[in-house]
């Protein structure tokens, strides 16, 4: 962050709670991308949490980064240009 603003980038982080729940973690994903207009989204961790947010990553066009493991979801991902998962 320090060396992005030092280059004239501005940084500001946002967050939503997906209180474990599918529909709040869809709820929070649609707010940030469609209502803040995010850059990129980090996060959900939990696979039944994330998987609903693959299709909307692709739809909303927006970088999102998951740090969960998801071996079920495989196929969704590699049609994704917009999500990744590290695991």
């Amino acid at each position: 962050k320090e060396e992005l603003e030092a280059n004239g980038t501005v940084v500001e982080l946002l967050v939503e709670d997906s209180k474990t729940d599918s529909k709040a973690s869809v709820a929070a994903y649609q707010k940030l991308t469609s209502l803040s207009k995010v850059d990129a989204v980090i996060g959900d961790i939990w696979d039944f949490l994330v998987s609903p947010l693959i299709p909307l990553s692709k739809q909303a066009k927006v970088p999102t980064i998951s740090p969960t493991v998801m071996d079920f979801v495989g196929s969704e991902l590699e049609k994704s240009a917009y999500f990744w998962s590290m695991g």
